[in-house]
């Protein structure tokens, strides 16, 4: 029987030691223990079983390789070695009879991970047994040395060896490690600098210390050190970079090392981890789906160094539900959750609930009738009246948080927007099958009344001077909401035992902290009203005449207006009123020249205007509780639309160089003067804005130009100038306007491209028939097409030809070329030949040849993605996805077909605008800026040109001609501007269009990037103190420490004297003033009054409920 030995190196491990020692030793005939001073009782445990060896410590080769010594001379046949936290949990007899076989070495896998030894983190193959014959020694960099010798090793992947990671050494902490291994490592790269192990474990130690540059300075060394064969740490070595990158934030860095650790070996999904992690941590939701699941793959059973299983399967998986949850797609959420059921991990479990009940909640918020229409953004638009505004922003704040919403109010048309869904409130029956969780309403009791199980919930907002229209409405209710403590007991005492008190619950108004972030300059003496002009402002008409006298320099600004009064009844008789009331207000503030309307006005703006303000007068008598042409060109993700034909299922491109969803379509009325830019590079567009809508621009004047001998062009004067949001009317000729393109695809790997799909809108009889093509039962598709077509640089090109010098009518698809161009048309017949599989011929006419395929099928399809003739090709929509190469291919294959040589450069002339358009966006999107211009007539047809000049042209057609640069266009940040050649002007009446688009808040039309009583909380949060009457929820609202309330009748003239004087000593008194402002700040910005602060408790009010 063969003898077996283990053999080890210790230090201090008198708390480990003995477990290890106890696990082989139903498999080893003897133990060969070298101590390198230890000092606690390490050396009395090994002498309990065997002989005690010592020998200082100078590096782990030599050692290790002491002992290899120590057992040559004795009577053993294999050698195991141990760590000394180490232990075998698996099939440890195996190695015995591995023994008995006489194999020179075995590998085991080293299993890493926390105390249960199901779950591994990291998973590595390491030599644990070898023949004791002298040929097997260790060699290395001083540290993280590997076992060599002659002979075959036997990889065994069910030998499991467990490595705790437990060191029992008081004296050294994981950071002194570190330091010697950096010694050590070092130097022995002295001595041997091209050595790449060195380098590796030098890197890793670093990253491990968190030094992550000088890790990130060491794995490139590695990396650039030649003839290195080891392809798992070359993998490595490039995700721990990444790792590195991440850590130090830099994302951009990170995936380009991500993107090479991944063409060394995609099938490891860590790297695919990563770049999910990035994209959610960046709140790119998609993006971060699509990683994770690429990472769902099988586990490699080649790799041998530093693999965590758990990232195969259980760790994507987890992230895709976070995904999915962010993005509401619950279901998804709840799939993948039960795939993970299988880890009987209790956090799963508790997640597959959540996602079932809490996270998924069906919330009715019942409006019911409103004053004027409610749409998804109109706080973003204009003002709103306050419940309006609180509905709004609760049921974004409920959508955000992943439940389901449905807004029942006076809406003309259902809709979704920011994951709300608008429905008019008449519909309400409609929706009540889905049985929600919750109905939340404030005015409209008839929605407590549907028999189902839903929980109910009666917001009050108001003082409720009337009773509610239902007498037992309080009773179906499980839980009444206030705004204040004053709210709660006024309720309480108006309607007595019809509300049950352990019903009612407070939770406070909130406003948008963020709209009150940035710091505005304060105007002096500054006044600021922002109500309904019936809560007071005609009671500060009467006092104003007396401030403007006592307070020189006093100003107000109004807020709001009456559009808002106007809307509470679509009576005449009301509205003329209202106008009435208007007048007569007017009347009395318009002889005086310190007093500004601004009517009704969106959140950020009314935020800077309480910023700019000194004081809010408030003496108030009421119980508290952009544009562009119809004609413009928007760019999508299938190319330009008409901005009318665009839909709400479209993405557009931002300015960002991204495509993001429309979240609303917004149109209004205009009348006036519309601008549009001719732009040098792009006089083919004209694009008309109104005068407010912002651009993505530079001044000319921040511009310089750079000359040579055949060159001219532009750069930034200034490195530090950024692009701004100018409106149109702010830019004149000269300037710089942003270009968007699309971002460029890494990704080289080929697609398949099926046809089915899109045939089947045309005709839903095209099926796969037996012969795997593509085809009806008609006699004139006896050849069909293709089931799939690879989308390579060869379709690319063939594409491209098509665009040019194609044609489709009936059952034939037509390309017409010169004569001579025998290298484009044996490409076509060839592609025809072996990739279409269909009938083809060639035929010459004088100086025309002209090839003919006979395809009704693939002619249809040619037809639907590019178009049949000259006047309608377009981009296939596909394109814009590719790879740089793929759509390099496809705009060559254009080039090729139908373009000239000029003084200027290439030029390519078609009678197709859109598509034209569509391919200089597509070129961009490559880094190739061609003009587009209006050519002309030629017999009768409009014609457009395209000119690729310069060393553009040059690089991508290999020529050797020199065509002259002439640059109209800068590139700046990943940005190209383009200078305004002209300006024109047109009036217009009718109506115009915008867009609210997710995240970017911009899109690309032609070729310009364009973008797109909680007052007293936020007079508060402003800094601004408030004078005002102390009644109602006023009493608790407005702090009594840093404003002042006055006690009375505000109609009576005690009351208004006491304001008066009030408002004058404070002006009169600066610091106090002063101090007052910024304590009501400080107290509302560090106190939880946002909307997210608000839906939290909200939340927790609904669980108690469910």
């Amino acid at each position: 029987m063969a003898k077996i030995a283990c053999c080890a190196i210790v230090k201090n491990e008198e708390e480990i030691l003995k477990t290890m020692l106890d696990n082989v030793k139903p498999l080893v005939d003897e133990y060969v223990i070298c101590d390198t001073g230890s000092t606690d009782k390490t050396k009395e445990i090994i002498s309990e079983y065997g002989e005690v060896y010592e020998r200082p410590f100078t590096n782990f080769v030599d050692s290790k390789n002491y002992v290899l010594d120590l057992v040559k001379e004795k009577d053993i046949d294999y050698i195991l070695w141990m760590d000394a936290d180490e232990r075998i949990y698996q099939n440890i007899s195996k190695l015995r009879d591995y023994a008995e076989q006489s194999v020179e070495c075995v590998s085991c896998k080293i299993t890493e991970g926390p105390q249960d030894d199901s779950i591994i983190f990291n998973i590595y193959d390491r030599c644990r047994m070898w023949k004791n014959n002298g040929q097997w020694r260790f060699y290395g960099p001083n540290v993280h040395e590997v076992i060599c010798g002659n002979g075959e090793i036997v990889f065994d992947d069910t030998i499991l060896v467990r490595h705790e990671h437990l060191k029992s050494d008081k004296g050294a902490t994981a950071q002194d490690r570190f330091a010697k291994y950096v010694q050590l490592l070092t130097d022995y790269i002295n001595e041997h600098p091209t050595d790449t192990r060195a380098w590796f474990y030098l890197a890793r130690t670093h990253k491990d210390m968190n030094n992550l540059l000088e890790a990130i300075s060491c794995y490139d060394t590695y990396l650039n050190i030649p003839n290195n064969m080891f392809r798992d740490e070359i993998w490595q070595a490039y995700f721990d970079g990444a790792c590195c990158w991440k850590e130090l934030g830099e994302y951009e860095k990170a995936k380009v090392w991500l993107r090479c650790a991944i063409q060394v070996d995609d099938r490891r999904s860590e790297a695919y981890n990563l770049l999910g992690l990035m994209a959610f941590n960046r709140q790119d939701y998609d993006e971060a789906i699509d990683y994770y699941k690429q990472a769902i793959k099988p586990v490699p059973t080649d790799v041998r160094l530093f693999l965590n299983p758990f990232e195969y399967d259980q760790l994507p998986k987890d992230q895709l539900v976070l995904c999915y949850y962010k993005t509401k797609q619950f279901d998804k959420a709840e799939d993948i959750n039960k795939q993970l059921i299988h880890t009987l991990d209790q956090r799963i479990l508790n997640n597959l609930w959540w996602c079932r009940t809490r996270t998924q909640m069906k919330i009715f918020m019942t409006l019911g009738l409103t004053p004027e229409p409610i749409y998804g953004g109109m706080i973003e638009q204009q003002g709103v009246h306050g419940v309006e505004t609180t509905y709004l922003e609760m049921s974004e704040e409920f959508a955000k948080n992943g439940h389901d919403v449905f807004l029942f109010c006076t809406t003309e048309k259902e809709h979704i927007y920011k994951g709300v869904y608008y429905i008019p409130y008449q519909n309400i029956e409609e929706y009540i099958r889905l049985n929600p969780d919750v109905v939340i309403t404030s005015r409209w009791f008839d929605a407590l009344y549907y028999e189902n199980t839903s929980k109910k919930v009666i917001w009050l907002q108001d003082s409720y001077f009337a009773s509610p229209n239902r007498p037992d409405a309080f009773d179906r209710a499980d839980l009444v909401v206030c705004s204040s403590a004053w709210h709660r007991d006024y309720i309480a005492q108006r309607y007595g035992e019809q509300v049950k008190k352990d019903k009612i619950r407070i939770i406070p108004l909130g406003i948008r902290k963020n709209l009150f972030v940035e710091e505005v300059e304060r105007i002096p003496y500054k006044c600021i009203y922002s109500s309904n002009p019936d809560r007071g402002l005609y009671i500060l008409a009467d006092m104003w005449e007396e401030l403007t006298n006592r307070v020189p320099g006093i100003n107000l600004t109004v807020c709001y207006g009456w559009e808002g009064l106007k809307t509470w009844s679509d009576t005449e008789e009301w509205k003329q009123s209202v106008t009435n009331q208007q007048k007569k207000l007017l009347e009395k503030f318009g002889k005086f020249d310190n007093v500004r309307f601004t009517g009704r006005i969106k959140k950020a703006d009314l935020a800077k205007e309480f910023m700019s303000s000194e004081v809010m007068l408030y003496p108030n008598n009421f119980w508290e509780t952009f544009c562009c042409h119809p004609d413009n060109d928007i760019f999508t993700d299938t190319g330009f639309k008409k901005i009318t034909e665009v839909s709400i299922s479209d993405k557009v491109l931002t300015h960002e160089n991204r495509f993001r969803n429309i979240e609303k379509i917004l149109s209004r009325n205009f009348t006036g003067v519309m601008k549009s830019f001719k732009l040098f590079n792009a006089r083919g567009s004209s694009q008309f804005f109104t005068p407010e809508h912002p651009i993505l621009s530079i001044k000319k004047e921040e511009v310089k130009k750079i000359r040579g001998v055949k060159y001219w062009g532009y750069s930034l004067d200034n490195l530090k100038i950024r692009p701004q949001w100018r409106k149109a009317q702010d830019l004149n000729i000269g300037d710089f306007v942003a270009y968007s393109t699309p971002q460029q695809e890494d990704n080289e790997k080929i697609e398949k491209y099926y046809l089915l799909n899109d045939l089947q809108k045309i005709n839903r009889n095209y099926k796969i028939q037996e012969d795997g093509r593509i085809k009806t039962k008609n006699r004139y598709e006896y050849k069909g097409c293709p089931e799939y077509i690879d989308i390579d640089k060869n379709f690319a090109r063939f594409l491209g030809l098509y665009f040019s010098e194609g044609s489709y009518s009936g059952a034939n698809i037509t390309f017409s070329l010169h004569a001579k161009e025998y290298e484009y048309s044996d490409f076509i017949v060839n592609f025809v030949k072996d990739i279409l599989n269909l009938p083809v011929k060639v035929k010459i006419f004088g100086n025309q040849r002209r090839i003919d395929i006979s395809s009704y099928v693939f002619g249809r399809w040619l037809e639907s993605k590019i178009g049949h003739s000259a006047a309608n090709k377009n981009i296939p929509d596909f394109m814009y996805r590719q790879s740089k190469s793929v759509k390099e291919a496809f705009i060559k294959g254009i080039f090729e077909g139908d373009a000239n040589f000029g003084k200027n450069g290439i030029m390519l002339q078609l009678a197709t605008k859109k598509g034209l358009m569509n391919l200089k966006m597509l070129m961009g999107s490559v880094g190739l800026y061609p003009s587009f211009s209006f050519s002309g007539k030629i017999k009768g047809n409009n014609y457009w040109l395209l000119i690729l000049s310069g060393s553009q042209c040059e690089k991508l057609f290999n020529l050797d001609r020199k065509t002259e640069e002439y640059k109209t266009y800068f590139e700046y940040n990943g940005k190209v501007f383009y200078r305004i050649k002209e300006l024109e002007e047109k009036f217009y009446s009718g109506k115009v269009y915008n867009f609210e688009v997710e995240e970017d808040n911009s899109y690309t039309s032609g070729f310009v990037t364009v973008h797109n009583c909680l007052s007293v909380l936020e007079a508060q949060i402003a800094g601004v103190p408030i004078i005002t009457t102390d009644m109602g929820a006023l009493q608790t609202t407005v702090d009594g420490r840093y404003n002042i309330k006055i006690e009375g009748n505000p109609f009576n003239k005690k009351y208004q004297n006491r304001f008066i004087d009030e408002t004058v000593m404070l002006f009169e008194d600066r610091n106090r003033l002063m101090d007052w402002s910024n304590k009501n700040r400080l107290e509302k910005i560090t106190g939880k009054c946002d909307w997210t602060d608000v839906f939290e408790v909200w939340q927790t009010e609904l669980w108690r409920l469910m």
